[in-house]
């Protein structure tokens, strides 16, 4: 066996380090890591559980903004109180009833917007967009506001149309010229209403036609969108055509019958809406309800796509 003397001991190195660091500048690095992945870690675990946690649970934090009105989290906590009072005093709310409680309060608020704007009920700022809303009144509000969509009076119509530009302000005049191109499409235009009128095609079908009548390119470049236009249960209340008279002709029309082809006027954006000659259109209504009353789900679901809805 080989001695050792004391001066010439092997010397025995203890490694605090990782055992993949080898040197001193590495460590540093390694430490950063770590921190920046715990980082990640702590970031992405707060951004799941944030909105369960109760010191952010401000009353006059803003959850949500429908069209002109901002909903708060005190409103939140109103209706959670309302359609889930077991969970209203719980630190922790299930998702399903945060979201069915802010899904009740955009339509009230989307049902007190709209019923405003056609003059059914009137509410000052002390129940509409604020943090301090008399609920009591707000909810008085929505009911009445519900009551008179449903006893409204509404005539509907429903209908569909074929259309063919002979000039399009949006683009250049056709080479062939204005005059010549209203001689054009009244041709075609005539020969489709002949074949209606005579039940030889569907408007769907006439609007096929139209669609693949390539030389319509040279007149119209959007004459494949422009072609077919239908539109269901139309209040009288409601603009369908940018042409006012054409929508004279829809109410004149029974329930299926067709108009005579139209001529029919665009208006310019860029030359203070000024009307223009611009194509011809057939008409035809397909349903048409007179004294009817409004169906409240119908009328909301139609109200909700014209509000914005931000969610925060």
């Amino acid at each position: 066996m080989r001695k050792f003397l004391p001066s010439q001991t092997p010397e025995i190195k203890i490694y605090l380090r990782p055992p993949f660091i080898r040197t001193k500048n590495a460590y540093p690095l390694f430490l950063l890591v770590l921190l920046v992945f715990i980082a990640l870690l702590l970031f992405f675990s707060y951004q799941s559980f944030y909105r369960f946690l109760p010191f952010n649970n401000s009353p006059d934090k803003v959850i949500v903004k429908v069209g002109e009105e901002h909903l708060y989290q005190r409103d939140l906590d109103h209706y959670l109180s309302v359609y889930y009072p077991k969970e209203a005093s719980a630190s922790v709310k299930s998702q399903k009833a945060i979201d069915e409680s802010i899904n009740a309060l955009i339509k009230d608020s989307v049902i007190l917007q709209a019923a405003k704007k056609e003059g059914l009920i009137e509410f000052s700022k002390e129940s509409f967009d604020s943090p301090n809303k008399n609920v009591v009144v707000r909810n008085i509000l929505v009911e009445a506001a519900k009551k008179k969509i449903e006893s409204k009076d509404v005539d509907r119509v429903s209908g569909e149309s074929i259309s063919i530009w002979f000039y399009n302000a949006s683009y250049l005049p056709p080479k062939m010229g204005i005059e010549a191109a209203k001689k054009t499409t009244r041709e075609k235009i005539d020969q489709l209403y002949n074949e209606l009128k005579n039940e030889k095609i569907s408007f769907s079908q006439a609007a096929m036609k139209i669609i693949t009548d390539q030389s319509l390119n040279n007149i119209d470049p959007s004459f494949r969108s422009n072609a077919y236009f239908s539109f269901k249960e139309r209040p009288k209340s409601e603009k369908i055509f940018n042409d006012p008279k054409v929508d004279q002709v829809v109410w004149s029309l029974e329930p299926g019958k067709m108009s005579e082809v139209l001529m029919v006027d665009d208006f310019d954006l860029e030359n203070n809406n000024k009307p223009y000659e611009a194509l011809f259109k057939i008409v035809r209504v397909t349903e048409k309800t007179v004294g009817g009353f409004a169906d409240f789900s119908a009328w909301l679901s139609l109200q909700k796509s014209k509000y914005e809805i931000v969610k925060y």
